[in-house]
This record gives C-alpha cells, structure tokens and sequence, in this order.
C-alpha cells in the first residue's frame, strides 16, 4: 500500500503511477486546496477516482471530493 497526500502535487502523481505500475493500492490524504485545483485537469480526476481510499480531513473537502464526482 501507498498513503500519500498533498494533491495535486508532484508527490501524488508520483505516488499514483507507482501503485498503478505495481499494482497496489493508494490511499490519498489530499489536503485538498480545492479554491485553487483545476479539476477539468484529467490527471487530477484520474487520480482521484484510482485512489483505493481518499481521506478527507475535512467536511467542506469531503463535499468538494463528492460535488466533483468522487464517491462518498
């Protein structure tokens, strides 16, 4: 498994693409600055909907993750 955070930051994507290379699973922790993240940015949707598990740590970031299509 692979936990990591700060989305959509260099480290995430890193992150995203080893576990889809080995085929583990990716927990995120995103932090999410959702005033300031493109999320028409495929990658960033693609990562997001992948991730395994998405930990929210926030309500107002748990309803931004759910308005933008990522299961509750």
């Amino acid at each position: 498994m692979i936990h990591t955070t700060a989305a959509p930051a260099a480290t995430a994507w890193l992150s995203w693409k080893i576990s889809r290379r080995k085929k583990i699973p990716l927990v995120l922790t995103p932090f999410l600055h959702y005033e300031l993240v493109d999320f028409r940015v495929p990658w960033i949707k693609k990562m997001l909907i992948e991730s395994s598990i998405i930990i929210a740590v926030t309500n107002k970031e748990k309803e931004k993750l759910v308005e933008f299509g990522i299961r509750p």
